[in-house]
C-alpha cells in the first residue's frame, strides 16, 4: 500500500470513530431522556396510587398496576427537575373508585404548585384471593380442603372477596359455586341454626302463662330471625321469632 492509500486509510477509520463516538453520545442522551421520562411517569402512578388507596381500603396490600393516557408531553416538561412530585388533590372526592377513571393531578416543586392537568388512569389490582377448588353445591358446608389462594386482578370485582381461609370455613354455599370461581360474600352464608324442615321447639308465651309444643320450621333462619312455622298436624302457618338452636318463640 503506497502512502497515499494509507493515509486515505487513516482518515476513514478517524472518520468513523467520530461518528460512532457521536452515535453513543447520541444514544446515551436519549437513554437519559428516557430514563427522565420513565421517573416522572412512575412519580405520577403512585401519585395515583396513594390516592385509589386511601379511597379504596380493600385494594391495600394488593399488587396495583396503574396506567395513565394521554399526558406524555405534559410530564416530559418536568423531567428536568429533580423535585417534581406528583399529588391528586385531597378534597377531590368520587362517589366510587373505579378501575377506569379521569383524575385531576398537581405538580408539585419545592412543596410549590407549578402545573397542573387531568388523567385518565387504568386500575388493575392483584391480590390473592379464595378460589374454589371443585363445584360447592348449594347449602353444603364449606371446608378448608375446598379452598385455594391464587392470584386474581379484582379490581372489576363488585362485591367483597375474602383472603383468608379462617373468613369462611364453616359457612354454606348460598348457592351453586363452580370450580375456579372467586368467591364473594354474596355466594355463602353462616350455618343456620334452623333449618327449613327441621323439627322444632315452639314456646308460646303470654301474660302469666308458657306453652310449648313440637313444630316444623318453614325457613332458614338464625337467632333472632323473624320465620314462618307451623304445629305438627297442623297448616295453619304463623310468625316466631328464634331464641336458640332449633328454639323459636312466639307471644300470645
Amino acid at each position: 500500500m503506497n502512502n497515499y492509500n494509507k493515509s486515505r486509510a487513516k482518515r476513514g477509520i478517524h472518520s468513523c470513530s467520530l461518528l460512532i463516538g457521536k452515535l453513543l453520545i447520541l444514544l446515551l442522551i436519549c437513554s437519559f431522556g428516557f430514563a427522565a421520562k420513565a421517573d416522572v411517569l412512575d412519580k405520577a402512578k403512585e401519585a395515583v396510587k396513594d390516592y385509589v388507596i386511601k379511597h379504596n381500603a380493600d385494594w391495600e396490600g394488593g399488587n396495583i398496576v396503574v396506567t395513565i393516557k394521554g399526558a406524555d408531553k405534559f410530564l416530559e416538561k418536568f423531567s428536568a427537575d429533580d423535585n417534581i412530585k406528583f399529588k391528586v388533590p385531597e378534597n377531590y372526592e368520587l362517589t366510587k373508585i373505579t378501575p377506569n377513571m379521569i383524575l385531576p393531578i398537581l405538580v408539585l416543586s419545592n412543596k410549590r404548585e407549578v402545573g397542573k392537568t387531568t388523567v385518565i388512569v387504568r386500575i388493575e389490582v392483584y391480590k390473592d384471593v379464595l378460589v374454589a377448588n371443585r363445584q360447592i353445591g348449594k347449602k353444603e358446608s364449606i371446608g378448608e380442603k375446598d379452598l385455594d389462594l391464587k392470584t386474581k386482578e379484582v379490581s372489576l370485582y363488585p362485591a367483597k372477596y375474602f383472603t383468608s381461609k379462617d373468613e369462611i370455613i364453616g359457612k354454606i354455599a348460598g348457592s351453586m359455586i363452580q370450580k375456579g370461581m372467586v368467591i364473594l360474600d354474596w355466594m355463602v352464608a353462616d350455618e343456620p341454626v334452623v333449618s327449613r324442615g327441621s323439627q322444632i321447639k315452639i314456646i308460646a308465651k303470654g301474660e302469666n302463662i308458657v306453652i310449648e309444643t313440637r313444630g316444623i320450621a318453614l325457613k332458614d333462619g338464625q337467632l333472632n330471625d323473624l320465620i314462618p312455622v307451623r304445629r305438627e298436624n297442623s297448616r295453619e302457618e304463623f310468625k316466631a321469632r328464634i331464641i336458640a338452636p332449633d328454639v323459636v318463640e312466639v307471644k300470645i
